[in-house]
């Protein structure tokens, strides 16, 4: 056998290798992933927070005050102005419900923004509300389904709602949905800034997938307003996961979770 064959018989088995490899790990995370699901599962009493028709009877209900989740936009000002340095950046705000952080981004000079909620009650309230805020746009659109071009956005912002749809009943579809569509509509080097109530490691397997390809910062959020309003209750943590959407895909960082950073954000 000449050095040519058996050069590229060693490249083909490292070929191969490399592929088993890789379909092992696939298995592996999918496992993973329906593990976590099974997990993630709410207790039939409770309601479906993944449908419009729950939220549409919510926001019928609800007074006109704004009701934020998690967080405020002071809470994350720091944050997003040291992440978001290009000059008038499109920003996606996802499952925006009837909160004011859109607002507070607009009259903090980010003005290029874009509302997305299924629910057409609140979209039809928060467009009447914020109509003097000409460059701000709102849209009926499910996360799951989302309609915009590829690579349209240089930030999204989302505060519960990928916590939402991992309370679908129909997770196992859903939850990879919209992490597709969420890297999809994003600009290379853009970032997804997701707020929620879970452990990172809850979400992590869920980026893993050979299709999406991120760096990823964790903050840990002492969510001090809730400890005003309920001074006798434990502390309760939420966690930013600060997802970058990498320009190029030769890897993926996952942070060592033993070395995330802790960050306390006052409200003022």
């Amino acid at each position: 056998m000449c050095i040519r064959d058996r050069y590229q018989r060693r490249v083909h088995g490292e070929k191969l290798q490399k592929m088993q490899r890789t379909k092992a790990n696939e298995r592996i995370i999918e496992e993973k992933m329906q593990s976590l699901l099974k997990e993630l599962k709410l207790p039939p009493e409770y309601p479906d927070y993944s449908t419009a028709e729950y939220w549409n009877r919510r926001y019928f209900d609800q007074s006109d005050a704004a009701y934020e989740w998690y967080v405020n936009y002071e809470e994350l000002r720091l944050i997003i102005r040291r992440t978001l340095t290009m000059e008038d950046p499109e920003i996606l705000n996802v499952g925006c419900g009837n909160s004011d952080f859109s607002a507070s981004l607009y009259a903090d000079g980010f003005v290029n923004i874009t509302n997305i909620d299924f629910s057409a009650k609140v979209i039809d309230l928060m467009s009447d509300k914020h109509k003097i805020r000409e460059e701000m746009d709102f849209a009926v659109m499910d996360v799951r389904a989302m309609e915009f071009p590829p690579d349209c956005f240089d930030a999204i912002i989302d505060k519960a709602t990928l916590d939402c749809v991992f309370a679908s009943r129909d997770a196992e579809t859903d939850v990879p949905r919209a992490i597709q569509g969420i890297y999809t509509c994003l600009k290379p080097g853009g970032v997804y800034f997701c707020v929620s109530n879970a452990a990172p490691d809850r979400r992590f397997p869920f980026l893993k997938l050979a299709s999406f390809h991120w760096t990823i910062d964790v903050l840990e959020l002492s969510n001090l307003q809730y400890l005003l309003f309920n001074p006798q209750g434990s502390q309760r943590s939420m966690f930013l996961l600060k997802w970058r959407r990498m320009r190029f895909t030769s890897f993926m960082s996952v942070p060592n979770l033993s070395k995330v950073k802790k960050l306390s954000l006052i409200h003022i």
